[in-house]
């Protein structure tokens, strides 16, 4: 519906139906179809107008829609596309509820590595739909700064079951990488053997050898070593057997703990030597040494009449990890909902979603200790289910 005669806009009106309307759109939106929108609700004819407008919003201070080059011959397309956008939308145009957005929700799910279409980024999703001061937060940090900010919380507020869990899942990640420290680290360690019996030995190379700076001692946090384990354990498992599936796994970790030592050992504790090195013999010497070590490091960690043992601790810290991304943005979420009702703001779906969700979440979390696959799939149907009725209630755009 156009304006009536003699009515006047408000300031940045134009503005925001143009971020509206790019925002509620699949994709980048040709700029021929955004001044036929802006002729049809604003009656704006003005092509010069409608241009100042679009790169106004594209500069600074807005820096809120991207302009995507056209090909020859076509017309400009813009559109939203990264979080900087979204904030910058936030600061300069605090009306607009940018949750209620596909497009909007996308961007956070998919910047805060989340695969779309994933159990955790669907729930994030419907998390994100119904809490305006949950979506503020996700636009304000980063993921791994919500995860440390719900393992802060878990730590000082005893009562929190999910706190409780948090706390659970993180003490069989630590048991694991206790356990697989003390056996490369038993003497002598990785380093020393693979120093002594391969890179002054095998290699014979002086000017290899004179640009190390010699030590034995090996650092490896428990947050490095949860990267590699997690690296190592997002692969598919498909038609395998549990003990290929295991010594599979066990090599990625093996492969993973060689690179960080020796980035360590060839690297922070760099002599100036290494540099004149030729580059091709450097980089041969350099993956002969990480092959070497990542066998050293399998043969100390894969036990093989442990095998079984290796495979539950595995599965283990697989069901881990959807613990903590499952509960740590639970507790950020239920964080936000106390500070709704607090803040007089909470809306009924925030309240109508966190009933629902706790017929399902007990019986869920019990049953990823027994068979992971199915309790996370009951959780996603869920989800699914739920965001598909928020939408019909809410219409969303």
């Amino acid at each position: 519906m156009g304006r009536n005669q003699g009515e006047h806009l408000r300031r940045n009106e134009v503005k925001a139906g143009i971020i509206e309307f790019i925002i509620s759109s699949k994709g980048a939106v040709p700029e021929p179809e955004i001044r036929k929108y802006l002729g049809k609700k604003y009656e704006i004819e003005d092509q010069g107008n409608i241009k100042n407008h679009l790169r106004d919003l594209q500069r600074r201070p807005y820096s809120c829609i991207e302009k995507i080059p056209p090909k020859p011959g076509f017309a400009n397309k813009w559109d939203i596309k990264k979080i900087e956008n979204l904030r910058n939308i936030r600061l300069h145009f605090p009306e607009i509820r940018l949750n209620i957005y596909e497009k909007s929700l996308n961007i956070v799910i998919e910047e805060r590595d989340y695969n779309s279409g994933t159990p955790n980024a669907n729930r994030f999703r419907v998390q994100l739909f119904l809490s305006v001061s949950f979506f503020d937060m996700c636009l304000k940090n980063n993921i791994e700064t919500l995860y440390a900010k719900a393992d802060e919380i878990g730590q000082f507020c005893k009562g929190s079951g999910k706190g409780q869990l948090l706390q659970l899942a993180k003490n069989t990640n630590n048991k694991v990488y206790t356990e697989f420290m003390e056996r490369i680290l038993t003497n002598p360690n990785v380093w020393l053997v693979i120093y002594k019996e391969y890179i002054s030995d095998s290699l014979k190379s002086e000017i290899c050898r004179k640009s190390l700076k010699f030590s034995e001692d090996i650092e490896m946090s428990e947050e490095t070593f949860q990267k590699i384990v997690e690296e190592a354990l997002t692969m598919q498992m498909g038609e395998i057997s549990p003990k290929e599936l295991c010594r599979i796994m066990l090599s990625e970790i093996s492969n993973g703990m060689s690179c960080e030592i020796i980035d360590q050992k060839m690297f922070k504790e760099m002599h100036i030597e290494l540099l004149k090195i030729p580059k091709e013999i450097l980089a041969e010497q350099l993956a002969k040494v990480l092959e070497k070590m990542s066998e050293e490091i399998f043969n100390r960690i894969a036990v093989e009449e442990n095998w079984k043992e290796h495979y539950h601790e595995l599965l283990q810290l697989i069901a881990c990890k959807q613990k903590n991304h499952l509960l740590s943005l639970d507790i950020i979420f239920d964080h936000c909902l106390q500070r709704d009702i607090v803040e007089g703001t909470v809306s009924p779906e925030e309240k109508e979603f966190v009933y629902e969700e706790e017929k399902v979440f007990d019986r869920v979390v019990a049953e990823l200790d027994k068979n992971l696959i199915p309790a996370v799939k009951v959780y996603d149907n869920f989800l699914i289910e739920y965001f598909e009725k928020c939408k019909e209630k809410v219409r969303i755009p």
